[in-house]
């Protein structure tokens, strides 16, 4: 029998009272427990009340992970800001104001095989590592599409050498 909404298939048709339709309803959304909880039942070894009450001593005023609390310093993976240069550049609001302008210049077509859209790359004429005065001139950028910037001589397997 194919799944239909709302159809229960061990009920066989009985009739359930509303306290039951409203316990199989709170039992099906999909409810979230604690990190604690999540912690007892990955470790039921540690169900004493001792234990207990150590982790929830040690898990008190925890902060959620999404929060903003584990932001820079306080993330456990901080290494003290060791992004590096390009990755801070390719990142920054110039140059993807950069890319956009390229584009928009090249009405989003590649400039080697005439393809309109699809996977475009920004390509610096000029290369991006050793031109550091013209790195965000849009002269010194073309639209490409992946094959053909792949196809360049600085490039290799389709990802760039210099950058």
């Amino acid at each position: 029998m194919p799944f239909v909404k709302g159809h229960i298939p061990w009920t066989k048709g009985k009739k359930l009272s509303e306290e039951i339709k409203r316990k199989i309803s709170f039992s099906q959304k999909g409810r979230h427990h604690s990190f604690e909880t999540e912690f007892k039942k990955a470790h039921p070894s540690t169900n004493t009340e001792e234990v207990r009450k150590k982790i929830s001593k040690a898990l008190k005023g925890r902060q959620p992970k999404n929060s903003l609390y584990w932001k820079k310093e306080k993330h456990p993976n901080w290494k003290g800001g060791v992004t590096s240069k390009k990755k801070t550049i390719r990142e920054s609001i110039e140059y993807r104001l950069w890319r956009e302008a390229v584009f928009a210049r090249d009405n989003w077509t590649c400039q080697s095989c005439g393809r309109v859209g699809g996977e475009l790359h920004a390509d610096h004429i000029k290369m991006f590592a050793y031109h550091l005065d013209i790195r965000f001139a849009i002269d010194n950028g073309r639209t490409l599409c992946r094959s053909c910037h792949g196809k360049l001589p600085t490039s290799r397997k389709g990802k760039h050498v210099c950058c």
